[in-house]
């Protein structure tokens, strides 16, 4: 049997992020795990427009889960998701549950929990963000300080906010280095498709070096992300909160509708159904990439 604790954490100092959707607290729910006097660690951020859940939901399951029936000397990560997906409909909360019991199996193995899967790390190239600021002006030191703080970085993530937005990577353009890459991330801000595939044919013009474009319409119109992903010459689209769980990613899958899809243990449950999500795309030639919302350190781990 193991025993589950939850805490709350809220970083009163950091400044809340802002994206199309709203505006981020800077919070984060930690789970802990207790097993024969081992501990596993796991984080969870609840946000509703993005995860779905909050954290009214995600306290109340947990005190339906405060103890779990397995056993993790014998017990795979597959059937704590059997478990966990019967008990619980909060997604953040699985993510973090299952994180601390992948992170109690490498406890009880006596290696680091990514050896469970491979012995050999693979190491993919990191984006930082610029989130939506207050003013142009605040934009482009946002850039700035990042460059700074990021010596060697390839590639910077833009925000996106469905207005000004040509203005905003003109900002951000002119203080990069020449040979930046760029990803931008749109969530859900352009209504209109048409619009959408005008507004990112300028901005690759103007960036020149775009990777991709994430969910660049509302997350169940897959029409229009299609629409985009067929008109849109210059970069790929990949679907983000579109293909949340397994089942969202099927649906993006199956219509063609993104080059590729963003995976979020946050949003799919953790790193079992992550895996399988990945392993899904590979099977039907579809691009992954990796995300996260805006977990602490724990959450990030995973």
């Amino acid at each position: 049997m193991i025993k589950l604790n939850l805490f709350h954490i809220y970083f009163p100092k950091l400044k809340p992020l802002k994206i199309s959707l709203g505006e981020f607290a800077r919070e984060t729910y930690l789970v802990v795990l207790n097993y024969n006097g081992l501990k596993g660690v796991g984080g969870a951020y609840p946000f509703k427009p993005i995860t779905g859940d909050t954290p009214k939901l995600l306290i109340s399951e947990a005190k339906r889960i405060i103890n779990i029936p397995l056993n993790p000397k014998k017990d795979a990560p597959k059937k704590l998701y059997l478990f966990l997906d019967k008990k619980i409909k909060s997604k953040t909360l699985q993510a973090a549950v299952d994180a601390a019991y992948h992170d109690l199996l490498g406890k009880i193995k006596k290696v680091p929990a990514y050896e469970l899967y491979s012995k050999k790390p693979f190491s993919a190239l990191n984006s930082v963000t610029v989130f939506l600021q207050d003013s142009m002006k605040a934009t482009k030191l946002d850039a700035m300080n990042i460059y700074e703080q990021v010596p060697g970085l390839k590639i910077l993530k833009i925000k996106l906010s469905g207005k000004d937005d040509i203005k905003r990577v003109k900002v951000i353009k002119d203080v990069s280095p020449a040979d930046m890459k760029f990803i931008l991330d749109a969530n859900q801000a352009y209504k209109d498709p048409k619009k959408a595939v005008k507004v990112l044919e300028e901005i690759n013009k103007i960036l020149k070096k775009v990777i991709l474009v994430e969910q660049p319409c509302p997350k169940n119109d897959l029409k229009s992300l299609k629409y985009i992903t067929d008109n849109l010459k210059c970069m790929m689209v990949f679907a983000d909160e579109a293909a949340a769980t397994f089942e969202d990613a099927k649906k993006v899958v199956s219509k063609k509708a993104a080059h590729g899809v963003n995976i979020k243990l946050q949003k799919a449950g953790g790193i079992y159904p992550s895996m399988q999500i990945a392993k899904y795309c590979k099977e039907h030639g579809v691009k992954i990439m990796v995300g996260a919302m805006v977990e602490d350190t724990i959450g990030l781990t995973a």
